[in-house]
């Protein structure tokens, strides 16, 4: 992955991008502002794009393959883990 842009479609908020696009192993959206993204061997993280703000989840020495998101229940590899805010 060369680049990972969010773009605003009704152009309310500024478009994004995610720093080091090139160490997501995955992503996913839990909602209309925040995008989960993982990288091998690291971690799962939380991007807020209306506020730019990013936060760790998990860490750990995991692949982090996200493959589902629902009612903030996120799954991961053979687990799962639920997203409070």
């Amino acid at each position: 992955m060369s680049d990972l842009k969010i773009i605003s479609l009704n152009r309310e908020y500024p478009n994004r991008k995610i720093d080091k696009p090139e160490k997501i192993n995955s992503f996913l959206w839990l909602d209309n502002e925040n995008l989960l993204y993982s990288i091998s061997y690291d971690g799962i993280y939380l991007y807020n794009c209306k506020q730019n703000i990013t936060n760790k989840v998990i860490d750990g020495n995991e692949k982090f393959e996200l493959y589902e998101v629902e009612n903030n229940v996120v799954k991961y590899d053979d687990k799962q883990i639920r997203i409070t805010m």
